[in-house]
């Protein structure tokens, strides 16, 4: 069936007689396909149309009235199908029903993987992250929009420690840098090194293994063949684009004594100040590091799984790290920062003068009002909502894009989370 697909391209509107035209035809719609009855040696199904029948008995009915119970059936089929789509959308996993859905036709399949050569434009409407994690189901999964867009912002907003090694591991189970740790701590006491996982996205920074999609996903153990050379690719890319002294891959003991005989004394790479400001550029863009955290830095760290949840600078708590995505929920004194050093319009949703006080109270951002925004905003980013003068109204998460907010008459633009 092609809904999910329709969907996950748009459509939000269908009006088809294909259950009825099937029906004519003696065709039983399915989820893998259409069937015709003369062929069928079986039906399984416990829809209220075929409910009490067997196949036999639906044989031997008259012709109008087995077009009747068929085109139930594939009503039926439609709806469920369609609430099934529905419930992808409130779950977020409607990139993996799309593709379960493809393989049930070579046509589907084809259809799947033409959307490999719309990347850019699917990235546009990509959600920062999704509450589903992101299954890998097959090598079209490597041409998802998630996938696509974690490279390109590694390749423009991500920065290279100034270590004297890098050193690359094979992927271990997630989260990287807790399963790593001990290997990460030895390599320190004798080497200035910094740390990279082989993974299906490309090279990751030790730093950003807890950001969506890296920690969030899950992949065979086993892997296919395409996923194998992509994932080469990705790592020779690597190989281009450092400024490490030296590289190593991690093969235990050995590679310790490696690192004893050339290495010029203990590391100081410190994975947390790392994580907060490779995610904020991650997240914001090149730049936002500095404007968030230039001054003394101070981490609160929950103390059941040591991960950080609040930052703070000069005693103000500028964002908070989020548990479920790994990236960051700005506060009033973060977005200040931001506002200072970022210029117009990054991050921003200009909102008319009628409105200022209403969101400062903290009430959501609706299209009618807003005059402008960030052309660079996704769905669920992080935004500071200001008036035409760049003043601080209000911080929130976007729930449209740019395009759509200015487009749309009704709805809301940001949701709200706090008012300046």
């Amino acid at each position: 069936m092609l809904f999910a697909l329709a969907v996950l391209l748009g459509c939000d509107m269908f009006d088809s007689a294909s259950y009825a035209k099937f029906a004519r035809d003696d065709r039983f719609m399915f989820l893998e396909g259409t069937f015709r009855l003369a062929d069928m040696k079986a039906l399984e199904c416990n829809c209220p149309a075929c409910q009490g029948h067997d196949l036999e008995e639906i044989k031997k009915m008259t012709p109008a009235r087995r077009m009747a119970l068929i085109a139930r059936h594939n009503l039926w089929i439609s709806k469920m199908e369609l609430e099934r789509v529905k419930r992808a959308i409130l779950e977020g996993d409607l990139w993996e029903l799309v593709e379960r859905r493809c393989r049930s036709h070579p046509a589907l399949l084809d259809a799947l993987r033409a959307l490999g050569k719309h990347q850019e434009f699917l990235e546009r409407y990509e959600p920062l992250s999704r509450e589903h994690a992101l299954f890998y189901t097959g090598p079209e999964t490597l041409n998802r929009p998630a996938f696509l867009r974690y490279r390109k912002r590694l390749r423009e907003r991500y920065e290279h420690p100034m270590t004297e090694v890098g050193m690359t591991f094979e992927e271990p189970e997630k989260p990287y840098s807790r399963t790593l740790r001990p290997a990460i701590d030895s390599i320190l006491e004798i080497s200035d090194a910094h740390f990279h996982v082989i993974s299906p996205f490309g090279p990751v920074p030790i730093e950003l293994d807890e950001i969506y999609p890296i920690s969030q996903s899950l992949f065979p153990k086993n892997q296919d063949l395409q996923t194998i050379e992509r994932t080469k690719e990705l790592m020779e890319e690597l190989g281009h684009t450092h400024n490490y002294k030296m590289g190593a891959i991690w093969d235990g003991e050995q590679t310790l004594e490696f690192l004893k005989m050339f290495s010029q004394g203990e590391g100081n790479f410190d994975i947390d100040m790392a994580r907060v400001r490779a995610v904020a550029d991650y997240q914001f863009g090149k730049g936002a590091a500095d404007a968030l955290l230039s001054g003394n830095v101070g981490l609160v760290k929950s103390k059941n799984v040591d991960r950080i949840r609040n930052v703070l600078v000069d005693g103000e708590h500028v964002f908070s790290m989020r548990a479920e995505d790994g990236f960051l929920t700005l506060r009033p004194a973060g977005a200040r920062r931001l506002l200072k050093d970022i210029p117009a319009p990054r991050m921003r949703v200009t909102i008319q003068d009628d409105a200022v006080e209403f969101n400062k109270q903290g009430k959501n951002v609706f299209c009618s009002f807003v005059t402008d925004a960030d052309p660079g905003i996704r769905l669920q980013d992080e935004v500071m909502v200001v008036d035409k003068d760049d003043n601080l109204v209000a911080i929130g998460r976007a729930q449209l894009t740019r395009e759509e907010m200015l487009s749309f008459k009704k709805g809301v633009a940001v949701k709200v989370r706090e008012g300046a």
